[in-house]
């Protein structure tokens, strides 16, 4: 066995080599294997500062793909994110979903305060989020209610969490706009009270229906009755047949508003239009209404127009509007005068309707055209009808593509004017 011992500085390297041939110990220096211990130290460092490096430029990309995909998400989420500083409220991020919902671009209310965009409609909302936030470091799902751009409000349920941003304590804000959810819930419930509403007034209207049914009816098979006796006068009989006939129209009358206002609930009301001439229309209505107003002692006034009209329309429905508002006019007037003219306006003509009746107080100016309502208000005056006129009125002239509006004051008079296009308009 040969030695060899090599010393260099303070590092000393013994290294014993048994039966070594001697062709290789005469082939080598003493001082190569010193210089291979370094080469392989030397390896061995590379190959341990390249796999640390490998491990820190994984670590590196995986956090740019973290951090990357984290912007994704945060941009593209359908719910509101913000990032806004914990203790002055500046806002230091924002998503797609919230400059969408509140109308403000990102460069608009970055590094603002909240409570300076405009957006809080309450500063007690802020306060209650900042206080809960600070006491739990978290909130989630409360409902508040934000301003947009354009000043409508929203609503939204919030969850929000405390965290650091880029060394900043700040909180982290989730919203999920709700706005759409609560009007619905709204119309919801108002739809459901309406039909409350509705069905309480039906069963009032059905009530009403059966005795303006079994009153006329009664008379009618009374005065048949009595139309038997042989021993009856020619003046007894007369009357009596009278009796008959108005009874029987004003019941076909019923029955008519009944059928009108199932056909429109329905919506299978049919329109036929054709040319009408709006002066003999008026003239037609004024000698029957004529006759009316005089029976109660009423000045009938007709503002005749400098030239006729043609009106495309539906002859019959026209007719019908205008003698339920005249008939209404009528019937609520007890002393003065009913007037009733027409002019063209542009491309419409307007029918006006004026009378110095009761009248109704102006908040219950939507409620005369309510179907089974009825807004009377005077003693004295007969509530007979089945309350479906001017109803049926205003739903006709929606279906012809004109309007009706009312204006009134109590014991003063009503005045009506109904508006239709002089041509179909295609409405």
């Amino acid at each position: 066995m040969t030695d060899y011992q090599f010393s260099f500085g303070n590092l000393s390297v013994h290294d014993t080599i048994t039966e070594l041939p001697e062709t290789v110990s005469s082939d080598f220096p003493p001082y190569f294997w010193i210089i291979t211990v370094f080469v392989l130290l030397f390896l061995a460092s590379i190959a341990w500062a390249w796999t640390l490096y490998r491990q820190l430029r994984l670590q590196i990309n995986t956090k740019k793909e973290s951090e990357d995909l984290f912007h994704i998400i945060f941009r593209e989420t359908p719910s509101i994110v913000l990032i806004a500083e914990f203790e002055t409220g500046k806002l230091l991020k924002v998503n797609r979903a919230f400059e969408i919902a509140s109308g403000y671009g990102a460069e608009e209310v970055l590094g603002i305060p909240l409570e300076k965009t405009g957006m809080l409609t309450s500063m007690d909302d802020r306060d209650t989020m900042k206080n809960l936030l600070a006491k739990d470091g978290k909130i989630s799902d409360q409902e508040y209610h934000f301003l947009d751009k354009k000043g409508e409000i929203r609503t939204g349920l919030v969850s929000a969490t405390r965290i650091m941003y880029k060394s900043i304590p700040a909180a982290i804000l989730v919203i999920t706009d709700i706005s759409n959810r609560k009007k619905l819930e709204t119309e919801l419930l108002m739809a459901k009270e309406q039909a409350i509403k509705s069905d309480k007034l039906k069963s009032a209207f059905l009530a009403n229906m059966s005795h303006e049914i079994r009153t006329p009816m009664n008379v009618i098979v009374g005065f048949a009755e009595l139309l038997t006796d042989q021993d009856l006068s020619d003046a007894e009989r007369n009357e009596y047949v009278d009796h008959v006939k108005s009874n029987s129209y004003y019941l076909l009358d019923v029955i008519n508003d009944i059928i009108n206002i199932s056909k429109i609930e329905s919506g299978t009301v049919s329109v036929t239009r054709k040319e009408i001439d709006t002066k003999k229309l008026a003239e037609k209505l004024c000698s029957n209404f004529h006759f009316q107003a005089r029976q109660k002692n009423l000045e009938f006034e007709f503002k005749k127009p400098e030239k006729s009209v043609i009106l495309y329309s539906d002859d019959v429905k026209v007719h019908q509007i205008l003698s339920n508002i005249l008939s209404n006019a009528i019937k609520f007037t007890t002393s003065g005068k009913v007037s009733f003219g027409y002019y063209v306006n542009q491309n419409y003509i307007e029918f006006k309707v004026e009378d110095t009746g009761c009248g109704f107080p102006e908040e219950r100016l939507d409620d005369v055209f309510e179907r089974f309502i009825q807004v009377q208000t005077i003693p004295g005056v007969s509530n007979n009808g089945t309350g479906l006129g001017l109803p049926i009125a205003k739903a006709y002239a929606e279906l012809l593509g004109g309007s009706i509006s009312a204006s009134s004051v109590p014991g003063i008079g009503s005045g009506f004017t109904v508006r239709l296009p002089l041509q179909y308009q295609g409405l």
